[in-house]
C-alpha cells in the first residue's frame, strides 16, 4: 500500500503537513468468476484497525508492506478449482469507521486506486491519496425569530470578500461578489448556499428581507481557514463532512398597526382628531378672553 498526501493544486504536501499517523484496514474478497457479479470486500481478521506511523514495522516512505497473506480461500482443493482472494486497503477516520472514497476525513478527501493483483505471484498494491480541501461552501437558512418553524424564502443575500490594507479590511475588487436569494420552494425553503469557496475572509450582507420582515442589521463576517478553523463573528464554527458551514440566520416581524379586522386604528384617529380639537377649542376661548379684555379698557 502506497499513501500520498496531496495539496488542493495536486503538488504534494511537504513532510511538516502530513499527519503522524494513519489507521487503516486491510479487506478482502473471493475473486468473481468472469461474468460473475463482483463480491463484497470485508475486513480480514487481526488487520481491521492498523494504526501505521514511522518507524512501523513495513512502513517505509510512506509504502506498507504486508507479507504472509493467504493467496487462496482453500489449498486442499485441486489448484485449478482453487478460490483466489483479492485484497485492498482502506482507510479508517477517528472512530475506527471505514472512508469510502471520495469521504472526508478532517480536511482531506479520501480516494484510492483500484487494487493492481498480480495473479501469478498473488503481490496486491493499491494507494491512498488524501489531498487537502481548502475549498468551503457556506449554507444559509433563514428564518423568524419567534417560530423556528416558519424559513423565510425570498431572502437576498451578497457575499463579498475581504482582504487587508493598511491595517483595515477593505472590499477585494479581484473577487467577484456572489448574490443569490433564499429557495421559496418545499424542502428546501429558507435555504441558500455559496459553493467552492476559497480560504479568506469574507462578509455576508442581507439585502433585501422576506416581505414584512426587519432587515438584518449588520452583515456578518465569516473566516474560513480549513487549516487553523472557520470562525463566524470571531466565533468558531464547525465545518461538517461535506465542506460546508452553516448559518442560522432569524429576523423578526416589522411592528405594524391593524388596518383591517379590527378597530385600533380607527379609535387612534378618532382620538387624535379629538385632542386636536379641543387644543384649537381652548386656544381660541384664550384669544376671545384677552380680546373682552381690551374692549372694557377703551370703555
Amino acid at each position: 500500500m502506497k499513501k500520498l498526501w496531496k495539496n488542493s493544486d495536486g503538488s504534494d504536501m511537504s513532510v511538516e503537513q502530513i499527519p503522524d499517523e494513519i489507521r487503516v484496514q486491510l479487506q478482502r474478497r473471493i475473486k468473481a468468476e468472469e461474468g460473475q457479479q463482483e463480491n463484497n470486500y470485508s475486513a480480514v481478521d487481526g488487520y481491521s484497525d492498523i494504526v501505521i506511523s514511522p518507524g512501523y514495522v513495513g512502513w517505509n516512505d510512506y509504502i506498507y508492506t504486508l507479507d504472509g497473506l493467504d493467496k487462496y480461500v482453500d489449498y486442499k482443493v485441486a489448484e485449478e478449482s482453487r478460490q483466489e482472494y483479492e485484497y485492498r486497503f482502506v482507510e479508517l477516520d477517528q472512530n475506527g469507521n471505514v472512508i469510502t472514497s471520495g469521504g472526508f476525513l478532517d480536511h482531506y478527501q479520501v480516494t484510492y486506486s483500484e487494487s493492481n493483483q498480480d495473479s501469478s505471484s498473488g503481490n496486491f498494491s493499491n494507494t491512498i491519496t488524501n489531498t487537502l480541501i481548502n475549498k468551503t461552501n457556506i449554507k444559509i437558512i433563514k428564518r423568524d425569530a419567534s417560530d423556528e418553524t416558519t424559513l423565510l424564502g425570498g431572502v437576498e443575500f451578497k457575499l463579498e470578500k475581504l482582504k487587508e490594507e493598511n491595517g483595515i479590511y477593505v472590499v477585494d475588487s479581484t473577487f467577484n461578489a456572489l448574490t443569490g436569494t433564499t429557495s421559496s420552494e418545499d424542502g428546501t425553503k429558507g435555504q441558500l448556499q455559496f459553493d467552492e469557496l476559497e480560504d479568506g475572509i469574507y462578509r455576508l450582507t442581507e439585502t433585501k428581507a422576506a416581505d414584512n420582515y426587519s432587515l438584518l442589521k449588520e452583515p456578518i463576517t465569516i473566516v474560513l481557514d480549513r487549516v487553523n478553523g472557520c470562525k463566524v463573528d470571531n466565533e468558531n464554527w464547525n465545518v461538517d463532512e461535506n465542506n460546508t458551514i452553516t448559518l442560522t440566520i432569524s429576523n423578526r416581524l416589522k411592528f405594524e398597526l391593524p388596518a383591517t379586522g379590527g378597530y385600533g386604528r380607527t379609535i387612534m384617529i378618532l382620538g387624535g382628531l379629538a385632542v386636536a380639537g379641543m387644543a384649537l377649542f381652548m386656544y381660541r376661548l384664550q384669544i376671545c378672553r384677552k380680546g373682552g379684555r381690551k374692549s372694557r379698557k377703551h370703555l
